[in-house]
């Protein structure tokens, strides 16, 4: 056998190896992974929506703890709102904490809130006017339980608070992401993913979701397309509302185009001109 075939056997030799050790290290990977994943089923098994609105709650009072200042006192007005909110869809609880107001179903979790809209809006004036804690329902989150889903019980729900929210004269808001395409920092590899990142739909799905209940883009965030910032169009895309009729018959905002106007525009004139930019159409 001359040197150089002695060395391809070995060299041979060593790659067989190699692999072998790779097999064998991916094997062990692939095993923890299935290992981890039944963990995670047998965690995620024993979660519960009264869990979960807990979390919400620590995570919460750790992030802005001022949502859930006890001296804060909703009007009459929106107490009933919250109140016939909790009648109308039957819910299980209703966990009321400063400005956060969390409802359990048997078939999934409503949180919303009362939380003044945060600046850099159009119009400042109009924001703390029209858009603080008394006028102004957000929709923090609507989560179906992921074995209660294909029944309903989502759109009646949206069903309802819509038609109260025009019935108290309120608008209401809501940050529309899926959990399938969007990082969540509260939910990172924790047992509150089987809540949060099993959405049936994607971000862009959600958002028609909302649209079929009435939900538009936000005017008040038009300074976004007054200034031309293309690459905030996406986020503006999940920044939903639905103005109440005062909001809607009252304001008036100015010209996304710069022009000079002592009439103003109205909110859905705002928001069909936004539509365009933002879409193309």
């Amino acid at each position: 056998m001359t040197r150089t075939t002695e060395k391809s056997k070995k060299r041979v030799e060593r790659i067989k190896v190699a692999k072998e050790m790779k097999r064998i290290k991916d094997e062990i990977i692939n095993q923890k992974k299935v290992q981890l994943k039944k963990d995670q089923n047998k965690s995620y098994s024993k979660i519960t929506l009264k869990d979960f609105e807990d979390w919400q709650y620590w995570w919460i009072e750790n992030q802005s703890p001022h949502l859930l200042d006890n001296t804060y006192k909703p009007s009459n007005k929106m107490k009933m709102f919250f109140d016939e909110f909790n009648t109308r869809t039957d819910m299980k609880s209703y966990t009321h904490k400063g400005m956060i107001h969390s409802f359990i179903h048997e078939n999934g979790i409503v949180l919303l809130s009362n939380k003044t809209k945060d600046g850099n809006t159009i119009q400042e004036k109009v924001n703390s006017e029209w858009f603080n804690s008394e006028n102004t329902i957000v929709l923090d989150w609507i989560i179906t339980d992921v074995d209660k889903r294909k029944k309903g019980w989502g759109t009646e729900t949206m069903k309802v608070l819509v038609e109260l929210s025009k019935k108290y004269n309120y608008t209401i808001r809501l940050l529309a992401r899926s959990g399938n395409d969007t990082h969540f920092d509260a939910f990172v590899d924790n047992r509150f993913s089987k809540y949060v990142k099993s959405s049936p739909l994607n971000t862009e799905g959600l958002v028609r979701w909302y649209k079929s209940f009435g939900f538009d883009i936000d005017a008040t965030y038009g300074h976004i397309v007054k200034m031309g910032m293309r690459k905030r169009y996406d986020e503006l895309k999940t920044i939903l509302s639905i103005p109440s009729g005062s909001v809607e018959e009252t304001i008036k905002f100015p010209s996304l185009k710069g022009y000079e106007t002592t009439k103003g525009f109205s909110y859905s004139s705002t928001t069909n001109y936004m539509n365009k930019i933002v879409y193309g159409n």
